[in-house]
Parts: C-alpha cells; sequence; structure tokens
C-alpha cells in the first residue's frame, strides 16, 4: 500500500531530519571534522553511525509512501548543501534500490 505525500508531509519528514541532526550534534567531531577539512565542508558535526540510524527511522516512517514521494524527500534534503543531510538522502534512495525501473536512472542523472 502506497501513502500519497502531500508538499507539506513531504517538509515534515525533512524538518523531522534536521530536527534529529540538530539534537545529535558532536561538538568535538565537528571541531575535527574542520580541521580534517581546512578547505570547508558544510556540517552538523554528527557522527556518521547517527546520521545512518536517522535514515534509517526516517526510511521506516516513509517507506509504504510511493517511490516518488521518498525521492521527493531526497530532492529536498539534498538541496540544504549540509554533509548530513546529504549522506541520509543518499540512504533513502539506496533503500529504494530493489524498485529501481530504467526511468529511475534519468532521474538520478538529472
Amino acid at each position: 500500500m502506497n501513502i500519497k505525500y502531500s508538499r507539506e508531509n513531504i517538509a515534515e519528514k525533512v524538518k523531522l531530519v534536521h530536527r534529529e541532526l540538530k539534537q545529535n550534534i558532536d561538538k568535538r567531531y565537528k571541531s575535527t571534522e574542520a580541521r580534517l577539512f581546512p578547505e570547508g565542508r558544510n556540517c552538523y558535526g554528527v557522527r556518521i553511525p547517527i546520521t545512518r540510524k536517522i535514515a534509517k527511522k526516517v526510511f521506516k516512517e516513509i517507506k509504504s509512501s510511493s517511490k516518488n514521494d521518498v525521492f521527493a524527500v531526497c530532492e529536498e534534503l539534498l538541496s540544504s548543501k549540509l554533509h548530513e543531510p546529504l549522506i541520509i538522502s543518499f540512504q533513502l534512495a539506496y533503500e529504494l534500490r530493489k524498485k529501481y525501473t530504467k526511468d529511475d536512472f534519468k532521474l538520478f542523472e538529472s
């Protein structure tokens, strides 16, 4: 059963991701990231394993929605330009890999 998400639902899921990330900021990790990437990398400062847990939590909430709705959430996350939402976006898209069709690859290439 596919649940149809509205733009408001999609925005709500994106806000959830950002809220979860903000609650899990590790200031020491963020300062280490800043030293490792002196050219600058925009990030919250959330460790990768925690970022992946957040992605799994979000996917559980949206996995019953259509593939296009999940892709819409991914697209919104990609527009944030922060490192952790990018990771979550790619993780959400990866979780759908068994449902990909040829047409999906056109979306990925655009």
